[in-house]
């Protein structure tokens, strides 16, 4: 089996033939230093977003082989509505109000009236810069939108693209993401997506059949795939 940046890497101990996980790093990273040199744009300009705390390991992976700056946000912001659902990620809520119990003892209770949220921060430098959000999966639109808002208007980013392998948009969400403040979408072409792509002229799409058949043609020809792994880092 081939595959291209699984979601979960471990996913491959799940089958009991060979799985080869191929990696687009490399030409995504090859198209990022393609746009600086077209805008002209200096390493220092330039900063690499994980848009959630999972994406750290893979956003820090592009930032030292492009050798720019890395910024992690982390939070979220006031506009999403409050949740009673639990999930055991966010701290306990406060106490919003004691109880005197028989034999004087006083008694904490506990009142779950939504998730506690921290307000959508950002760790390191985006302003006047290029910041870019590596993402591996591109579905649920409103994050990135909303993070692309913070990172324009709160902190004051000149552009702000939004990088992933896979493209699994909607029509809708193709056509929300073409009316927000993101200015670029780049994706490769794993999953079909042309209709997102009439719908988004912000979409560009990075061509990486070339992989998937060399790999193929060494694996047919019992040939080593090392050499297809060559720029990729530990992180991918």
């Amino acid at each position: 089996i081939i595959t291209v940046d699984l979601q979960h890497k471990e996913i491959q101990g799940f089958f009991d033939i060979p799985v080869e996980n191929l990696r687009a790093s490399p030409f995504i990273i090859q198209h990022i230093q393609e746009t600086m040199f077209a805008q002209n744009i200096n390493r220092s300009d330039v900063v690499i977003v994980a848009e959630h705390t999972s994406a750290v390991r893979k956003a820090t992976g592009y930032a030292e082989r492009l050798k720019v700056d890395l910024a992690i946000l982390h939070g979220t912001d006031d506009k999403l509505a409050d949740t009673d659902e639990i999930d055991g990620r966010s701290s306990p809520p406060p106490v919003k109000e004691i109880e005197m119990v028989p034999g004087g003892d006083i008694l904490p209770v506990l009142t779950f009236s939504g998730a506690f949220r921290r307000p959508l921060k950002l760790v390191g430098d985006v302003r006047g810069k290029l910041a870019i959000m590596i993402e591996n999966i591109i579905d649920d639109v409103e994050q990135p939108i909303r993070a692309a808002n913070f990172l324009k208007n709160d902190e004051g980013a000149r552009q702000v693209h939004l990088v992933g392998t896979h493209s699994l948009l909607t029509p809708e969400a193709a056509e929300k993401l073409n009316e927000s403040e993101i200015d670029e979408i780049v994706v490769t072409n794993t999953i079909p997506h042309e209709i997102q792509s009439m719908k988004c002229p912000k979409m560009k799409t990075i061509d990486i059949s070339i992989l998937l058949t060399e790999a193929i043609r060494r694996m047919h020809n019992n040939e080593s795939l090392s050499y297809l792994f060559a720029d990729v880092s530990v992180e991918d």
